[in-house]
């Protein structure tokens, strides 16, 4: 950047070149009032007189003109230094506490992303063992599934060699009774041994349709089982996204007024202004709270309050962010009130 040719004279600048002026005035005034009586030729014989020397009305007023201009002027030059000085530490002194309040953040972040760490980390520990506990159960249910149905095929195989045995001990009675009574017997046994296969036939029958139905009423009593708890899980899912939402809304508007105070803490009122407005200004801001743009969407009331607002809006950058990430957003819109 280029250095300007020329400096720019402040107050002080002038202040003292005006008091050099006025007392160099001074002293050609008083060397042009005794030029003359310097030239004048003495006299010849000049008389002798007591008294004592008389100065100048003129020159004195002049002097003590110019002494008193000249203590003004060096009086003015040290109140404008004293209150530079206070300014100056003034400033020194709101950059302390701007330190200090984003230390404060800084650390209020940290203890809030070990909280939030340490909450997951529970939260992860309690759905494994809840998934352990499902599992467990499932595994539980099979195998009660599994030894009823083996106890009930155990149970039919008896019942089917237990009938084999009993129909193999008629026969041989009845080959007995067969060979002493031939033809009537043989007609007689044919029909009881059509009357039992037909009965067989109808129990096996029943039987495979008992199965088939209890199979059916089983699949169902499931289904209707996983039916109930996928709407329980529905359920419970909507009531945690209603309550998160209602908790990212709270988390937004907490954001907003932490984002107001901020903006407060930064704003200097300007000198003979009042602070008694409210103005509405736009901030577009990245993730990590730097202030990317800023407008004034309604006036404060004149372009010396707005260009207050703004320059505050500059000074808070970095901006503070909010505690829960989804209550974020790259642009807010913050009404502005001094008090």
């Amino acid at each position: 950047m280029r250095k300007p040719l020329h400096k720019r004279w402040s107050r002080a600048d002038w202040m003292a070149l005006a008091v050099s002026l006025l007392l160099h005035a001074v002293l050609v005034a008083l060397l042009i009032w005794g030029l003359p009586q310097w030239r004048q030729p003495p006299p010849a014989s000049p008389p002798v007189v007591m008294g004592s020397l008389v100065e100048s009305p003129t020159a004195r007023a002049q002097a003590e003109q110019a002494r008193r201009e000249a203590e003004r002027l060096a009086q003015e030059e040290a109140e404008r230094q004293k209150r530079e000085e206070a300014e100056r530490q003034a400033r020194l002194e709101a950059e302390r506490e701007a330190r200090e309040q984003a230390e404060r953040e800084a650390r209020e972040e940290a203890e809030r992303q070990a909280r939030a760490e340490a909450q997951r980390q529970e939260a992860e520990r309690q759905a494994r063992e809840q998934a352990e506990r499902e599992a467990q159960q499932e595994a539980e249910r099979q195998a009660r599934a599994e030894a009823e149905r083996q106890a009930k095929a155990e149970a039919e195989r008896k019942a089917r060699e237990e009938a084999e045995r009993k129909a193999k001990a008629e026969a041989e009675r009845k080959a007995r009774e067969e060979a002493e009574r031939k033809a009537k017997e043989e007609a007689e046994r044919k029909a009881r041994e059509e009357a039992e296969r037909k009965k067989r036939e109808a129990e096996e029958k029943r039987k495979r349709e008992e199965a088939a139905r209890k199979k059916r009423e089983e699949e169902r009593r499931r289904a209707e089982q996983e039916a109930r708890e996928q709407a329980l899980a529905d359920a419970m899912q909507a009531e945690e996204e209603r309550i998160q939402q209602q908790q990212d809304a709270r988390d937004q508007n907490a954001w907003g007024e932490k984002l107001g105070e901020h903006l407060r803490r930064n704003w200097v009122r300007p000198a003979g202004a009042s602070d008694s407005f409210r103005c509405t200004v736009r901030i577009r801001i990245s993730a990590y709270g730097d202030v990317l743009e800023r407008a004034i969407v309604r006036s404060c009331g004149n372009d010396f309050l707005d260009n207050s607002v703004l320059e505050a809006v500059d000074a808070a950058s970095p901006m503070p962010l909010p505690n829960n990430p989804r209550a974020f957003s790259n642009e807010v819109v913050i009404n502005f009130e001094p008090l």
